[in-house]
């Protein structure tokens, strides 16, 4: 009886089974077929080099070459025996030894490149690596949304925001080691200077890396609950990113200029994914805050800049005043405590007015003149001070009567 089941599942292995190695040996080829293709591109970039910077960018991708394929070194060696991995290399950098006594090389000029090219190497890798973890942290970030784990989320919020400025910044000064191994402006570059800038740039995955960043980014807005300090900072940010767009953006126009490259055309995508970037900040601030009043049960219209969050905050303490002084039910006092301790002085003025005067969203008038209504709210339901003593006094004689009369209870039963 057992019999069927175990056939069943034998069957199912045999089935299974030479997928399973079709798979790995598609996938072992493909890895051996990447290695050559790329080893090949690097004999074609050898032939052709004559500049000091195209020996250099050689040298750097023979490297990278080498890290890169280094574990798969006893897969490569039997693929393509007898040369193997190490052969391979040893071959490319004898090419470009050669190629390199060819050409006149200045020392000084080839230290300093050689300098740069290092540390392009190293921010690329840098960026990558931040680039996974950043997209780690962001769905870790909206797990961590929907749970009570507010201590954790907060922390991977602050971890996050570190890693996408450190990216930003990695990857402009990225470009700007690649740029100064030219040691020239780019509107006087040669044709053939302009083509290995354009090669080097897609090598490190420059455009999809800002595209990549400026995406993360706009995640982050989406997926967090900031305060209007923090929108702020973030605002100010998002201006250092443009600054250094600019800058990096027309030296790339300049390299695209006349080819009929579609990164020419993806240099419009990312000034319209950085306009949207702003707009989405711009959005965000006033939308929070909505929701901030929202979630405090106060009853205000919607506002969407600061001369309506003025007008509307005001006519409602107006109102709030004019109930406080027409109506003496005990509801005034709680109205007012849920309008100004629970988040009026907690969260609005540290958390948000302070952006708004940075901003020119409010004025410091326009502060001092909500916070006197606030007060005026505050000394209308407020009992005098006369009554504040009076119940105090009353409470303490309260006090005062039971202590005494529990000591004479307790003292007749001693006597007796």
């Amino acid at each position: 009886m057992n019999r069927t089941p175990s056939l069943a599942i034998v069957a199912a292995i045999l089935v299974a089974l030479p997928g399973t190695l079709l798979s790995q040996v598609r996938s072992d080829f493909e890895i051996v077929r990447s290695f050559e293709i790329e080893s090949g591109a690097i004999v074609t970039a050898i032939e052709a080099a004559t500049t000091t910077i195209e020996i250099v960018d050689v040298e750097s991708r023979i490297v990278e070459l080498d890290s890169a394929y280094r574990e798969y070194r006893a897969m490569i060696d039997r693929a393509l025996y007898p040369d193997g991995f190490a052969g391979r290399l040893v071959k490319l950098r004898g090419q470009l030894a050669y190629a390199k006594d060819k050409i006149t090389i200045i020392e000084t000029q080839y230290v300093r490149i050689t300098e740069l090219e290092t540390q392009v190497r190293k921010l690329s890798q840098q960026v990558e690596n931040l680039a996974g973890e950043n997209a780690r942290m962001l769905g870790e970030m909206r797990l961590l949304k929907g749970s009570e784990a507010f201590d954790s989320l907060n922390a991977v919020i602050i971890k996050l925001r570190q890693g996408l400025r450190q990216r930003d910044d990695l990857i402009f000064a990225l470009v700007d080691s690649l740029f100064l191994q030219y040691d020239k402006d780019v509107a006087v570059m040669s044709d053939r200077e302009k083509r290995s800038v354009a090669a080097r740039l897609e090598r490190r995955n420059v455009f999809s890396g800002i595209q990549q960043s400026i995406k993360d980014n706009v995640q982050f807005l989406d997926a967090t609950e900031l305060t209007g300090n923090d929108i702020v900072k973030l605002g100010d940010e998002h201006a250092a990113f443009v600054s250094k767009w600019r800058g990096l953006g027309k030296k790339l126009a300049d390299v695209y200029a006349g080819t009929a490259s579609k990164r020419a055309a993806e240099l419009a995508t990312i000034d319209t994914m950085i306009s949207r970037w702003k707009s989405k900040l711009g959005g965000l601030y006033w939308r929070t805050l909505n929701n901030v009043f929202v979630k405090a049960a106060i009853p205000v219209r919607p506002f969407s800049n600061g001369q309506e969050f003025y007008t509307i905050l005001t006519a409602y303490l107006d109102e709030e005043i004019r109930k406080a002084r027409d109506e003496k039910d005990g509801q005034r006092y709680f109205r007012y405590e849920a309008f100004a301790d629970s988040l009026w002085h907690p969260h609005i003025v540290p958390d948000w007015i302070p952006s708004m005067v940075k901003t020119g969203g409010l004025t410091q008038q326009h502060v001092d003149t909500i916070q006197e209504k606030v007060d005026e709210w505050e000394a209308i339901v407020s009992p005098p001070l006369t009554a504040v003593y009076i119940v105090i006094g009353i409470v303490m004689l309260v006090v005062v009567l039971y202590l005494y009369r529990r000591y004479m209870r307790t003292r007749e039963k001693v006597e007796t």
